[in-house]
């Protein structure tokens, strides 16, 4: 009878007990000797058995069906399967007949129905241990990333430390993979670029190649775990790592990142694309480059923008980009603060930063109960799961959606300890952006910075007659507003309250306590817009201009 020698050890088998495959090899052929055995090859494979799909291991069944050997030869049951697909394959070749024999050195087996019997317990055992070893295994882990350490190989920055079994800052490797954030972050650099930068310094793919994007993305600079989230199996949970990654680095990373992916179109650029539409028929407005050539071989090039004509027939003509450039600034000069008032709009934003303090102390108290009532609710989950009663899939669900909550929470917390109110810090940054506006128009050479604060102060831009026209957004159409009448002084808007009342007054008499009042019961366009008043309330009477604003609200 022919046999075929069957030797395998995985590479991830953790017993130490389980020989090499040339030890197996050796304890084999000895076998054989001893019980003169005709074993007509050796077949051998490194790889696991929990699994079925083993391609040295279907070899040897093709060859026992094809009759080019009746007999396998193995050091023990569990070297031939671990699971029970490729367990009831040996025991239906038992059963046909094709397979004749089984032979171990450790093991005692006989093609009888007490043998098949104790073979399938073999099997069966062999089975249990894998499926408890991995039991054990998930047990473990998930008890770790309970308790915020990482399970398995620290990620490039930082190092597993053998004693605590925690994870440590590496700190040389650490500053290298910071800086690497740190430049990638400024926007001068790709992908390749760091991925040099870190060869440079040992840091590379498992070839010793340079790390490919995707590792170097998925690894690096969009991996959670700088900023001290763990994912893991499908779970989300808080490292107790300490970090050397802030979360604005991080997430001006994650921007970056974006705009590097983000389909760019491939063509000419001119500063004022997409900016407005055809005021006569609503088509889009492009531009076109002319280059005139003059007789002594010098050249000027011309941009023009005009209509696409492509909705309905329309009559309107081209525009230059000198004239439509020389209209965007005075359209931006419209919406501009004077400089003159800027050290009395600073020292408000003072006193409201102060006032702005308590509320903010008294909002992280707010979220901090919040979070400690997410944290009852996750250990209850986990009780749950504990003793059987929650399904492991509800459980990470439900665990993943509680996490992030507090996260979320988390988050909150975070942007107000450092930016202060929901509004202020908004509000200080329309401010300053409306002073930058008289600068903006003084600049020359900037039509792309004329198209961006457009843009962003206003809306509905239409191209009609040569003429550019728009709709200030919320908020800046106070600014529109408030500073042309401010400059004319027309009674409409400055009514001073040294006119006696005569009954007959707008509804709205808008004492800045009162307005500040109603700001805080409106939506945010509505708040910046109204707090945008009162500001302006004050600066009036400390000019001397009048008494108060007497506003009539929609």
């Amino acid at each position: 009878m022919k046999y075929i020698g069957y030797c395998r050890k995985s590479t991830d088998e953790k017993d130490k007990q389980v020989l090499s495959i040339d030890q197996q090899i050796s304890s084999l052929k000895e076998f054989a000797k001893k019980d003169k055995l005709e074993i007509a090859e050796f077949v051998t494979e490194a790889k696991t058995a929990k699994d079925p799909g083993r391609e040295k291991f279907a070899e040897v069944l093709k060859k026992i069906e094809a009759g080019e050997a009746e007999g396998i030869v193995s050091w023990h049951p569990d070297r031939l399967a671990r699971n029970s697909i490729d367990g009831g394959k040996i025991i239906y070749l038992l059963d046909t007949g094709k397979l004749k024999d089984l032979k171990f050195p450790t093991f005692w087996f006989e093609n009888t129905p007490q043998g098949k019997f104790m073979l399938n317990i073999a099997f069966g055992q062999s089975k249990y241990y894998v499926d408890n070893l991995s039991e054990n295994i998930k047990r473990a882990l998930h008890y770790k990333l309970k308790k915020g350490i990482w399970p398995t190989k620290a990620p490039p920055g930082y190092s597993n430390n053998l004693k605590t079994r925690e994870i440590d800052i590496d700190p040389i490797k650490s500053k290298i993979i910071k800086k690497a954030f740190e430049m990638f972050a400024d926007g001068n650099v790709s992908f390749v670029e760091i991925a040099r930068f870190l060869k440079k310094f040992g840091m590379c793919g498992r070839t010793g190649k340079l790390m490919k994007i995707d590792q170097l993305k998925k690894v690096i600079l969009t991996n959670p775990f700088y900023i001290g989230i763990m994912k893991y199996g499908g779970e989300i949970n808080q490292g107790k790592h300490k970090l050397f990654i802030s979360k604005d680095l991080f997430n001006k990373v994650q921007k970056q990142i974006t705009k590097i992916e983000r389909p760019r179109y491939k063509g000419n650029h001119f500063a004022f694309s997409g900016l407005a539409r055809c005021g006569e028929c609503g088509a889009a407005i492009t531009a076109e480059k002319h280059t005139k050539l003059y007789k002594n071989g010098n050249s000027q090039t011309f941009i023009y923008y005009r209509c696409t004509k492509k909705l309905i027939p329309c009559s309107q003509k081209y525009i230059s980009e000198q004239e439509l450039e020389e209209q965007m600034r005075k359209n931006v000069l419209k919406l501009a603060l004077p400089d003159s008032w800027q050290n009395d709009w600073e020292n408000w934003l003072e006193k409201d930063k102060i006032s702005e303090q308590k509320k903010s102390e008294a909002n992280i108290k707010n979220l901090e109960l919040e979070i400690k009532n997410l944290e009852i609710k996750l250990n209850l989950l986990l009780d749950g799961y504990l003793d059987g009663t929650i399904e492991a899939e509800t459980y990470k669900a439900k665990k993943n959606e509680l996490f992030e909550k507090k996260l979320a929470l988390e988050d909150k917390i975070v942007r107000i300890k450092e930016k202060g109110s929901s509004w202020l810090e908004p509000f200080e940054s329309f401010i300053n952006q409306a002073f930058q506006a008289e600068k903006i128009v003084s600049d020359k050479n900037n039509p792309e910075e004329l198209c961006s604060f457009g843009k962003s102060a206003g809306s509905n831009f239409n191209l009609q007659n040569r003429q550019i026209s728009f709709t200030p957004n919320l908020g800046w159409d106070s600014v529109f507003f408030l500073c042309a009448r401010f400059r004319s002084r027309t009674p409409s808007v400055l009514t001073s309250l040294s006119v006696p009342r005569a009954g007959l007054e707008p509804a709205w008499v808008m004492h800045p306590r009162a307005l500040k009042a109603l700001a805080y019961t409106i939506s945010p366009p509505r708040l910046i817009l109204s707090i945008l008043l009162l500001k302006f309330t004050f600066l009036l009477r400390r000019k001397g201009s009048v008494a108060s604003l007497l506003l009539t609200f929609d």
